[in-house]
C-alpha cells in the first residue's frame, strides 16, 4: 500500500528543494533547524527526519543517523522514512546502509517510487552495475513508462568505455588504439 502524502508542501520537501539548489547558507539552516524542532511536538517522526537530512547537509553522519532512527521509531518504519534515511545515507555516501533501508522500504510498498529511485541512484553511485542494475531499471521504465536519468548515464558510460578502448571509424566500426597509432605512425 503506498504511503499517503500531505496535502500541503512539508518541511523536508522544502529542504530539499532549497538543497536541488546548492547547499544552503548557515542562515537558512538555522530556520530550517528551529522548524523542525517545533514540528518534533507536532508530527515527531516528520520533525526527526528533517533534522536528520539538515545532519546530512551539514556533513554529520552521527546526527544524521540518530535522527533518523528516531524518526523510524516514531514512525513504525515506515516507507517514508525509510527512504529518507536510505537518501541521506547515499548523499553521505554510505551505499551499502543506504541500500539496505531503501530495499527495505520497497520491500514493504513496491508502489512507491522514491524507494526505487534511491535503490538505483545507490547502485549506480557505488559502482553496482549489471543484471541487478538493468533490473531495477526495467522495473523503473515498467511502472513509471520512462527511462530513469540513470539509464541515460549507464548507456552514456558505455559510449566512453568504447571511445577509451578505441577510435571509430566512419561505417562507426571500432578500431583499437593500437592499430590507430600503427596505422599514424606513432
Amino acid at each position: 500500500m503506498t504511503a499517503p502524502m500531505p496535502a500541503k508542501i512539508s518541511l523536508i520537501d522544502e529542504i530539499k528543494a532549497r538543497y536541488s539548489f546548492g547547499m544552503p547558507s548557515d542562515i537558512e539552516l538555522k530556520k530550517f533547524e528551529k522548524s523542525a524542532v517545533a514540528l518534533k511536538s507536532i508530527e515527531p517522526e516528520n520533525g526527526y527526519a528533517a533534522l536528520g537530512i539538515l545532519a546530512c547537509i551539514k556533513g554529520n553522519e552521527k546526527d544524521c543517523r540518530r535522527n533518523h532512527e528516531a524518526a523510524l521509531t516514531c514512525s513504525g518504519r515506515t516507507s517514508i522514512q525509510l527512504t529518507n534515511y536510505a537518501n541521506s545515507l547515499r548523499l553521505l555516501r554510505i551505499f551499502g546502509d543506504a541500500l539496505l533501508y531503501a530495499n527495505e522500504a520497497w520491500t514493504k510498498d513496491q508502489a512507491y517510487l522514491s524507494a526505487l529511485d534511491v535503490i538505483i541512484r545507490a547502485m549506480y553511485e557505488a559502482g553496482i552495475g549489471g543484471e541487478s542494475l538493468l533490473w531495477h531499471l526495467e522495473r523503473w521504465a515498467t511502472l513509471t513508462g520512462k527511462q530513469h536519468v540513470v539509464a541515460l548515464w549507464v548507456r552514456e558510460d558505455e559510449e566512453d568505455k568504447l571511445d577509451i578502448e578505441g577510435a571509430r571509424n566512419e561505417e562507426g566500426e571500432l578500431i583499437p588504439w593500437e592499430q590507430v597509432k600503427a596505422e599514424l605512425g606513432l
